[in-house]
Formats: structure tokens, sequence, C-alpha cells
């Protein structure tokens, strides 16, 4: 069992409190139901796998939770898609394991699963942005318009929540529902009603934006430090650190594949931009870029985690003419998340 039942539930995300140990007490109705699915994806991971994944969804870096339900996510895609899985192999003549290795109707193939985009490098925030955040979702945590948010600098002193919470919610006052998607139809983001906060060298803006029609309330994403054009950047650097890792390894011809899930809150998908970052710009040939050259092909998700298993794009991409498993070629005209892990009929 991944959970164990607690007391003192809440909805609301304590300081210090890990997203696991959120998650695990949480009251709110959308988390009891992810977590009862996410309960039952982990009651199929293979017993010598749990260990691992366990501690790191327990962590209390909020990288390692992530990376640790990507995984749970892509091995149940790939077991729905009648593959029998095995995580982390070991392989001959190489230390490296892919995270997954797979077989359908005796197509034998490789996956690594990772995200990018968030909170790594230069878009790690400061303990003190953390606390902020922390507690904007606490005080705004079921607003009638998402909020997109985006830092830029580094914030040095914890703030008080009366100067967090204010700005945003005298930001919800001013603008009806109605009145944000009318004027985020006109222009999307740009368009968008905003407000900013500004400490020393950082800020952070807000811009509200339509809530998605799956979702009963707004939500709070972000921070973010870069938009599409960022987010893409990482997108191909983070494949090709992958490719590199992979490049020189005899795996006997057998197709390998990268499952990477785009983290960054301002992305906005776009086929042809993302075609540009993998088979390079201008698009000449369905070739990937030099850098991706060992890669069959790559599977880009589009923010799938907890709360966006509805709604999450999911399409391949394949380099040239690689041989690829039939289970995967579905995936070639793009799918939603929920109809791969059978959310809906959870």
């Amino acid at each position: 069992m991944l959970f164990r039942p607690v007391t003192g539930t809440s909805s609301k995300h304590e300081p210090r409190e890990t997203a696991f140990e959120f998650v695990q007490r949480s009251d709110h109705p959308q988390l009891v139901q992810r977590r009862a699915c996410l309960e039952k994806w982990y009651a199929h991971v293979p017993s010598e796998a749990k260990p691992g994944i366990e501690r790191r969804l327990r962590s209390k870096d909020e990288n390692n939770f992530r990376g640790a339900l990507f995984e749970i996510h892509v091995f149940t895609i790939l077991r729905r898609l009648n593959c029998a899985v095995k995580i982390e192999p070991q392989l001959p003549n190489t230390l490296n394991r892919p995270d997954f290795f797979a077989v359908e109707n005796g197509d034998e193939f490789f996956v690594e699963a990772t995200n990018c985009g968030y909170a790594q490098g230069e878009f790690a925030p400061t303990p003190s942005e953390r606390d902020a955040i922390r507690k904007l979702r606490n005080h705004i945590n079921s607003p009638h318009s998402s909020i997109a948010l985006f830092a830029r600098g580094a914030l040095r002193e914890n703030l008080k929540t009366s100067i967090v919470v204010q700005r945003f919610q005298d930001l919800l006052d001013r603008y009806p529902e109605d009145k944000v998607a009318e004027l985020y139809a006109r222009g999307g983001l740009d368009n968008a009603p905003s407000t900013s906060i500004c400490v020393g060298d950082w800020t952070l803006e807000g811009r509200l934006m339509p809530t998605h029609p799956s979702r009963q309330t707004g939500y709070i994403t972000g921070p973010t430090r870069a938009g599409a054009a960022g987010g893409l950047e990482s997108l191909y650097s983070s494949i090709k650190k992958k490719a590199e890792k992979w490049r020189n390894v005899d795996l006997n011809g057998r197709p390998f594949l990268v499952a990477i899930n785009v983290l960054h809150s301002a992305f906005d998908w776009h086929d042809s931009e993302i075609q540009g970052s993998i088979y390079g710009n201008p698009v000449t040939s369905q070739i990937f870029d030099s850098g991706l050259s060992c890669l069959s092909g790559v599977i880009v998700f589009d923010g799938l985690g907890l709360g966006t298993e509805k709604e999450a794009r999911v399409k391949l991409y394949r380099n040239g003419k690689s041989h690829l498993p039939a289970c995967l070629e579905s995936l070639l005209s793009g799918q939603r998340s929920s109809e791969l892990l059978g959310f809906e009929s959870q």
C-alpha cells in the first residue's frame, strides 16, 4: 500500500510539508480521487521496483516526487498498451539501466522517462520564493479563474502572507470569470489581466486565464522563468542529454525512445514548434536533429501530473522511418493522457 491513513486531514498545503505528505493527507475531492488512482497504478509496479519509487515519492525534493510520479504514469501507459514491462533491467556490456524495457507481441523496446522545465538549474526557486508560493496556494486554493505565475530574480526574504495574497485576490475581485475569458480569447496570456509583486530584484507576476473545462475551479501554475520558446529549448536539451547517455550503447537494433514531460507552466503546445525543436528548424525532413540520431522516437507529454491526468496531451514523434512497436503507433496522431491512463474509467 502506497498511502497510509492519517489524522487531521485538510485541503491546505502546510509549510515544510512534502508533496507526498500533502497528497496523503489532503481531503480535497480531486486529490482523494487522484490518490485512489495512484494506489491502483502503483499496485501493478513490480515488487522489486517499489522501494526505489516510493523512496523518491516521499523525498523532500519535489523533483524526485515529480520524476517518480511520471515514471508511474509511463509504466501504467505501457502496461495498458498490453506491454510486459521491466523497470530498470540490467543490460550486458553497460552500467546504464533504462527506465523501462517493454515487450509487446514479440516487439522489444526501451523507454527513458524524464521531466523538463521545473525547478531545475536556472529555474530553481529560493526557499523564500517557495514559501511565498505556498502561502499563495493555501489562501487562494479555489479561484474562479486560473493564475499563471512568472518569476524573475531571486527572493531572499520571507514575505508576510498579506503581501503575497492581497494583490492576487484584488485581481480576482476586479475581473470576474466571464471578463477573464473575454480578454484571454482576444490575445491569450499577453492580453490577460495581470498583477505583480516586486521585492529587490525579484518579481512575481500573475496573469489570469480561463479554467480548463475539465476542472470545477481555477488553479495556480508555476512560477516559470520561461515561456513557450524557453520550454522548447529545455525540451531539446533534456532529450539530447538522454540521447548522449545511450549513444554508444549496443541495444541490438531494438528501438529506444525518450518519454519527456514538459512542465513549464507557460508551455503552449504548437506542433510545428515542437517538430522544429526535435527535427531541426526549419523542418526539412522527418529525421531527427543529429544530436538525437540514436533515438527511434520521442513521446512528448504536455505537463502530465497530479490534476492534469484528464487533459494533458501526448504525442509520439518518429525519427525518419525508424521501426516503432505497433502498440505505440496510435500515439503518432496524438492522444489525451486520460485515454492512455484509463483515468475516465477510474
